[in-house]
């Protein structure tokens, strides 16, 4: 079989989850089976991921738009078999231009359930660009989803087809060299959260509920950037917590950041995968997580490595109770996370897609 060419489109190579599944997957392909290349449009010095340098190319350009041309360019040039996107504008131009490449399969992957997630955008609606989203995604060949949550919001708001759709869930790209063993203090409990600092992360219910906590001792760490920073740690003040919240707004290795704390706190209004939670569980630290549209159901399974809660009043009393949380077996949380969403079984479905798609 003659290798299938395939390029994957990003808007960057900084943090995210976007970036780092299609950088995985860039490097990670069956090199018998496929001649991967990694279209940029940012520039390469912003780079959190690894990447092949062989056969990536950066266009330099500081938003997709300005890309445009150069894309359907490298597209007429290089004539790949496949090319995927992962992020919405992109997603778009490819669902356009499957009008006028024919020979060309396009996948776009979806980062979140975009009905809901938009509620919180902030941005008005624009008549002709919801169209244009709609046209451009039902002429993808295939698109990835990552939660069950986002397949069903497709087909519901965007009357796509199932057989367009392919669940996949994020793969773990990584491996810590340690994971938690016990509670460090139990009777200083340690809190941790990573996200955007967003109003759809929820970061402001969480300390609401921190604030509420009197019959023990803990801390919380907020690792993420946005502009709320300065909001909640007004907020912080106000709830008289300062002595017990600490700011982190980056962090090179998160698992060695996780692996210190007891409890991972998720507060979000909406998901699209969790990668935080699920690094979360990789190293035995439970979740603590509200049921909301997305992924999350699909990383946390109540009792056997977090709890997943319905309302305020569920939430607060498991809080009120930490060892719920801190008896689960931390050996047994990475084990059986690891096995769901190891790398090599997420690549094998992603390359199942991509053959599937070039018969």
């Amino acid at each position: 079989m003659k290798k299938q060419k395939i390029v994957f489109i990003l808007p960057s190579l900084k943090a995210g989850g976007a970036e780092r599944v299609l950088s995985f997957l860039s490097c990670s392909l069956n090199k018998e089976l496929f001649s991967p290349q990694l279209l940029v449009i940012g520039f390469e010095k912003d780079s959190a991921y690894a990447y092949p340098e062989d056969v990536t190319l950066f266009l330099n350009k500081k938003r997709s738009r300005q890309a445009f041309f150069d894309i359907i360019i490298f597209l007429i040039k290089h004539k790949p078999n496949i090319a995927m996107s992962s992020i919405g504008q992109l997603n778009i131009l490819l669902g356009v231009l499957g009008f006028f490449f024919n020979k060309t399969k396009f996948v776009g992957r979806i980062a979140s359930v975009t009905s809901v997630r938009s509620s919180y955008a902030n941005k008005r609606s624009n008549w002709f660009l919801g169209k244009l989203n709609s046209i451009a995604h039902k002429n993808l060949d295939r698109i990835i989803c990552q939660s069950e949550d986002m397949s069903k919001d497709l087909q519901v708001n965007l009357k796509i087809s199932e057989k367009r759709i392919t669940l996949i869930n994020n793969p773990i790209t990584s491996i810590p060299k340690q994971i938690k063993t016990t509670a460090h203090n139990r009777k200083k409990v340690q809190f941790i959260t990573v996200g955007r600092l967003t109003e759809v992360k929820g970061h402001e219910r969480l300390l609401h509920h921190l604030s509420k906590i009197n019959a023990y001792e803990f801390e919380y760490t907020i690792v993420g950037s946005g502009h709320l920073e300065e909001q909640l740690k007004g907020l912080v003040n106000e709830l008289e917590l300062h002595n017990k919240i600490n700011f982190i707004s980056y962090s090179s290795n998160v698992y060695e950041l996780l692996v210190q704390h007891d409890i991972f706190l998720q507060g979000s209004f909406v998901e699209g995968f969790p990668n935080a939670a699920l690094e979360s569980c990789v190293v035995g630290v439970p979740v603590l997580a509200y049921n909301v549209p997305g992924g999350t159901k699909e990383i946390v399974k109540s009792g056997l490595n977090g709890f997943l809660v319905n309302t305020e009043e569920e939430f607060q009393d498991i809080l009120n109770n930490p060892n719920l949380l801190m008896d689960i077996d931390a050996q047994k949380i990475s084990k059986d996370t690891k096995e769901r969403f190891s790398a090599e079984k997420i690549l094998k479905q992603y390359e199942a897609v991509f053959l599937e798609l070039i018969k």
